[in-house]
């Protein structure tokens, strides 16, 4: 897996509260523990996303349909 190089700034507190997660060895590293935190976090947040975009294209779909409904109403109250 190829890596990427970032840089952010982090609360002091949250900070030596990880450091304190690696000193005990539940990450090998800080870079592990922000990797392992942050794919955690996408994770539990992907349902949401994902109900989120079937909810906007349900309700695109529904308009779809009424405008089509709405055009053939029209059609069949025009008398041929």
């Amino acid at each position: 897996m190829k890596n990427i190089v970032i840089q952010t700034e982090l609360p002091l507190k949250l900070t030596a509260r990880a450091q304190t997660y690696v000193k005990e060895v539940w990450a090998t590293d800080f870079n592990e523990l922000l990797a392992d935190a942050l794919r955690r976090f996408l994770e539990s947040h992907s349902s949401r996303v994902t109900e989120n975009f079937l909810t906007a294209e349900n309700a695109k779909t529904t308009k779809n349909i009424r405008i089509h409904l709405s055009a053939i109403s029209a059609f069949f109250a025009v008398k041929h």
